[in-house]
């Protein structure tokens, strides 16, 4: 599958009802999901920033800022600042849901 960029580039917050063994579902932002106690989301800008925040150890929201890039058609690489990388396939996206895999993580 070819990944076109611009179907990325949006806010996405997870949906982890929908998850199915190891794929991770996606929703955009303004998507009505049921309320959760706290959902990742991910921001991937047009210029390749990216801005990720999920729920940190003391409850609070953390935020991670980094680059995304399209390292193969349907590989997406999360670069974070601090060194870690996540590489997700990506199996479907349009403007409904992002559909990922993770390939691989590695912290420095």
């Amino acid at each position: 599958m070819t990944v076109e960029r611009w179907c990325l580039q949006r806010e996405w917050v997870r949906a982890y009802e929908e998850d199915v063994d190891d794929v991770h579902v996606y929703r955009p932002s303004r998507y009505p999901l049921p309320p959760s106690r706290g959902r990742p989301r991910v921001t991937l800008r047009s210029g390749g920033e990216l801005v990720a925040s999920d729920v940190g150890p003391t409850d609070g929201l953390v935020t991670y800022i980094g680059r995304w890039q399209l390292l193969e058609p349907d590989v997406l690489e999360l670069d974070f600042d601090g060194g870690r990388i996540e590489n997700l396939r990506v199996l479907s996206c349009d403007a409904a849901a992002l559909k990922v895999r993770r390939l691989s993580t590695s912290v420095p």
